[in-house]
């Protein structure tokens, strides 16, 4: 079984969280009324989503990233 990474997004950016690190081009938009960020958890780098009465928050993947992804190959989300 052949091994395809997609994207790879390690939130060590602040100002662009949702960049791809995989080389593959398919960077996330970080969107929404309180947009998400880039903080420390727990010692490692990760994306923080505000949202609640006043607004959402995430990170918009491009449209077609899925396009290669079909019942035969899945997809695997850490």
């Amino acid at each position: 079984m052949e091994k395809k990474l997609i994207a790879r997004y390690m939130f060590n950016e602040a100002n662009n969280i949702g960049k791809d690190s995989s080389g593959n081009g398919n960077h996330a938009a970080a969107m929404g009324a309180r947009a998400p960020k880039a903080e420390e958890v727990c010692g490692r780098l990760a994306a923080r989503f505000n949202g609640g009465e006043c607004g959402v928050s995430y990170l918009e993947l491009p449209k077609d990233i899925l396009k290669d992804v079909s019942d035969n190959t899945g997809f695997t989300v850490s």
